[in-house]
This record gives C-alpha cells, sequence and structure tokens, in this order.
C-alpha cells in the first residue's frame, strides 16, 4: 500500500493532500494478545515549495489515523466491529482550518451480521470496512481463490470448510463488505450467532522456518495475498498445552520464489514454556490469519 500526494487548488486557497498508511494488529482467540502499529507513506518527487504543504498534510493524515484507532479501541467490546464499520470513509475536520482526512478501514476477518439457518450449505459472513489490499504497492483488493479449500474459525475452536468464496465489492454502511463461503458440509442448529467472529486459514503443504523467517508453500499463488503485508500477526489450528493459542507475529510479507511466501522475522507470541516447535516436522499444516487491521487515510490541509 504505497501512499500518494494529491493536490487540488481552489480560490483563495490552495489544498494538498497525502495518503498515509497505518496497521494496527491484534488477534482475539480467547484474549486480546498483541497490539502493534506501522506507518507507510510516499509523497513522490517533492520540490522545494511543496515539501512543507505535504509535510503538514502527511501528520494530519496521521492524526486522523490515530483518531480513529483510539475510536475503535474504546468502543464497547461487543460493538468493536459496528465501529470500524462507521469509521470506514468517515472524515474527520481539524481545528482552526488546518484541514481534514477520510478514513479507510481493511479488516484482516469476518463477522456474522445475521444468525446461521441449520442446514444451509453457505454462509454470509462480513469484512467489518474495506475488502483489504492485496499488496501494500497496489489498490486491488485480494482475491480468495476458489477450488481451493479453506476454512473459518471462530473464538471457540469451532471450524467450517468451505471451498468457494464470493466477496462483492461495494461497501454497505450498515454492515461493511459481504463474503459468502460455500461450505463442504451444511451447518449446524445454531452454528454461528450474530457478531461472532471467524478468522480465514488453509492447509499449506509445507511451513519451514529458515533463518527466522517462516516459508509456505502455497496451494495457490493467491493465497500469498491473505496474509498482511507488514507486521501481521498468525496462529495455528493446534495449541501448545490444550488450551493455549500457538501466536505468531512476523515483520513482512515477501515471494522468494513463484509458490511460496516468506513471514520475516517470525516471533512467537504465546505464553507456553518451553517455546513449540510445529514447523520442525514438516508436512501439512493448518495456518490462520489474525486479527489484522488496517487504515488509509488522505489528507488535505488548509492555508
Amino acid at each position: 500500500m504505497k501512499g500518494k500526494t494529491i493536490v487540488t487548488k481552489s480560490a483563495p486557497q490552495r489544498q494538498a493532500g497525502s495518503t498515509l498508511v497505518v496497521i494496527i494488529i491484534a488477534i482475539v482467540v480467547v484474549a486480546v494478545l498483541g497490539v502493534g502499529m506501522y506507518t507507510l507513506t510516499s509523497t513522490g518527487q517533492l520540490n522545494q515549495a511543496r515539501a512543507q504543504n505535504d509535510a503538514k498534510a502527511y501528520y494530519i493524515s496521521e492524526s486522523c489515523i490515530r483518531i480513529a484507532a483510539s475510536e475503535y479501541k474504546a468502543a464497547d467490546a461487543n460493538l468493536k466491529n459496528s465501529k470500524l464499520v462507521a469509521l470506514n470513509n468517515k472524515s474527520f475536520t481539524m481545528p482552526e482550518n488546518q484541514g481534514s482526512c477520510t478514513v479507510q478501514v481493511y479488516p484482516y476477518w469476518f463477522y456474522a451480521n445475521t444468525p446461521s439457518t441449520a442446514g444451509s450449505t453457505s454462509i454470509e459472513l462480513y469484512f467489518p470496512g474495506a475488502v483489504p489490499p492485496a499488496d501494500q504497492d497496489s489498490n486491488n483488493a485480494i482475491n480468495i481463490p476458489n477450488n481451493v479449500e479453506g476454512r473459518l474459525k471462530n473464538a471457540n475452536g469451532e471450524v467450517y470448510e468451505f471451498t468457494n468464496t464470493n466477496i462483492e465489492s461495494n461497501f454497505t454502511q450498515n454492515a461493511g463488505t459481504k463474503a459468502t463461503f460455500t461450505l463442504n458440509a451444511p451447518l449446524g442448529a445454531n452454528s454461528i450467532q450474530a457478531g461472532n467472529e471467524l478468522f480465514l486459514g488453509f492447509e499449506f503443504s509445507s511451513a519451514v522456518i529458515l533463518d527466522g523467517n517462516l516459508v509456505i508453500t502455497l496451494p495457490d499463488n493467491a493465497l500469498s495475498e491473505i496474509f498482511p503485508p507488514e507486521r501481521g500477526i498468525i496462529f495455528l489450528d493446534e495449541s501448545c498445552d490444550g488450551s493455549n493459542p500457538i501466536i505468531y507475529s512476523y515483520n513482512r510479507r515477501t515471494e522468494p520464489e513463484q509458490g511460496k511466501v516468506a513471514l520475516t522475522n517470525l516471533a512467537y507470541l504465546g505464553s507456553c514454556s518451553p517455546e513449540p516447535n510445529p514447523f520442525s516436522a514438516g508436512g501439512e499444516i493448518i495456518i490462520y490469519i489474525g486479527k489484522n487491521i488496517g487504515f488509509r487515510s488522505t489528507a488535505n490541509f488548509g492555508n
């Protein structure tokens, strides 16, 4: 997600804008285990006359993201998804005509807006915001490939297997962005309740740690996009002691070669001692994407 500079002119003032990207990362399986933040911005080739203005726009963008992140963190636990939906495309005005900014929200998990229907062979879920971009240098949305068996896991450990996904392109102000998953087996009674959060996972044929990086062999090249491009969190299907999840953070997602993705500087975040080593045996392993949130802010400043 590369930032950009936007310049607009109007009488009697000139405005300039800047896009700032921040990822706030957390994962909730039984509790919040970690929060991180990074910023990424690019103002292009600036001349000296514009440099100060672009710096102002950058700091307005940063302020906008801090406001949005604070509102999300302060929201009631049962209202956090609806708060993210409300924050997406929300504009903030800075005091004393300093400028304004607009936020886009990119969550990496889904939630149920309504209960599931027993016997249904599909689930309608929502991103509580817009669909995350495929890469930090691209505005294209992530693609969940069809005909690759995936999993959706909730905080209670229940898993739903699916083979096809349809993500709608339109964000709705009352719910977010809808995604429909075709299931391998019909739902049971009371399987998914309104408000349940579900995390996306896939089974990979190989996942090994090499020089501190987790290198994963992909069944489909598009699956690299489901991992946040920077400062991501993942967790595994199994636990280390029967109750605590195995959780890792990483610094950056790279594609070292066709059919593989590498998560650099992998770090264990769990509480088990000694530290588990689930990647040493090789073979198939299920990896889930944690509760990662991306915020993008586009700002304009006033004279």
